[in-house]
């Protein structure tokens, strides 16, 4: 048997190294961790001066062709709406005569109005267009002269009234026009209607 010395030695021995193993198991790591990748510093995009603006947000500028809109979806509504219009017999339910005609491609017997007003355009020359358009569409409204009542009107389209299309987005109508106080052209008269975006617009008068 070890005497009481020995003992209390390896005791203390004991004692001494298992508060080693503790202290180094609570210490705290020195190693430096690797560096966390970097988050690239991305900035959100600018808003770009010429984006799309919202639809209220939108200037409307004037229309310069057509403006019919639902008075002449279908070609044979166009007619009836743009006659009754343009022989003064409308009322208020119906567009102007004027946004039923397509001032691109316009020939009044035979001759080409459409074709000069589009070189204008193309020279740019808007505001000289504009009055051209105007002066001729005055003249010709006064050269149809007036009507004395609608029925007079819907009596003369329903009257003899022939259509015939030409081609797929081309009709034409012939019909003879009602009896007009004042008026420079009577008889028989030649319509050619051709669609434009949603629109049916006259392209040609023969009369």
């Amino acid at each position: 048997m070890l005497p009481m010395n020995i003992w209390l030695a390896l005791l203390v021995v004991a004692v001494l190294s298992a508060g080693a193993c503790r202290g180094a198991s609570t210490q705290p790591d020195t190693t430096t961790p690797p560096p966390a990748a970097e988050t690239p510093n991305v900035k959100p995009p600018e808003k770009d001066a010429g984006m799309i603006l919202p639809m209220h947000a939108r200037k409307k500028g004037p229309i310069i062709v057509g403006g019919c809109k639902e008075s002449c979806e279908d070609p044979k509504n166009a007619f009836r709406n743009f006659s009754r219009a343009l022989f003064g017999v409308g009322g208020s339910e119906l567009p102007a005569w004027q946004s039923f005609v397509d001032s691109t491609t316009l020939v009044h017997n035979g001759e080409e109005l459409g074709r000069h007003w589009a070189d204008m355009w193309v020279m740019k020359r808007f505001d000289e267009r504009a009055a051209e358009v105007d002066q001729w569409l005055a003249a010709y409204r006064l050269r149809v002269g007036t009507v004395a009542d609608r029925q007079a009107v819907d009596d003369s389209l329903s009257s003899g009234l022939q259509f015939r299309r030409i081609a797929s987005n081309e009709v034409e109508f012939v019909f003879i026009a009602p009896i007009r106080e004042s008026a420079q052209n009577a008889g028989e008269w030649r319509i050619r209607m051709g669609r434009r975006g949603l629109e049916w617009l006259v392209q040609a008068i023969y009369d």
